[in-house]
């Protein structure tokens, strides 16, 4: 247990390029002294790119939001097959212009994909999707009972 006590840095350790580095590496290095292995923190703070959803019912329809700030409706894919829902895409990086030196980039890049298990079946010919501001807003209606299939939904 007092391998997991955060040790004394000296005052030449203490100063950060950045606080954000800092916590990262203070993060990382707790994680590796209790789990032994930080592959997957290592993924994380390199900037992988997956996008926070959110999903409610009303009495007849599914909603579910994605936030995908910075990407158009043709980078988004939407499947579901059955009761899995699947949005995938890439946000792609931004050219960096010739002769600018990059001081601070906190943003990230990259494919994504997320899933989710629906908690009803889907009419999918139906099923409706909107981007706007960054934000896909999902309209899938409630089915009744009946056999899995899979649908692409294009998004507007």
């Amino acid at each position: 247990m007092a391998g997991l006590a955060p040790r004394r840095r000296h005052k030449a350790e203490l100063v950060p390029r950045n606080l954000a580095q800092s916590f990262r590496q203070e993060f990382g290095d707790l994680m590796e002294r209790f789990f032994g292995d930080n592959r997957l923190l290592e993924r994380y703070w390199k900037g992988g790119f997956e996008p926070s959803l959110d999903l409610w019912e009303t009495e007849g329809e599914v909603i579910v939001t994605a936030e995908v700030p910075g990407m158009s409706p043709q980078d988004i894919d939407i499947k579901i097959t059955g009761d899995l829902l699947t949005i995938t895409g890439e946000k792609k990086e931004e050219k960096k212009e010739e002769g600018h030196n990059v001081r601070w980039a906190e943003r990230s890049f990259g494919s994504f994909s997320r899933s989710v298990t629906l908690p009803y079946k889907i009419k999918t010919d139906m099923a409706e999707a909107r981007y706007k501001d960054g934000i896909l807003t999902l309209k899938l209606p409630k089915s009744e009972p009946g056999k899995a299939n899979s649908v692409k939904i294009h998004v507007k």
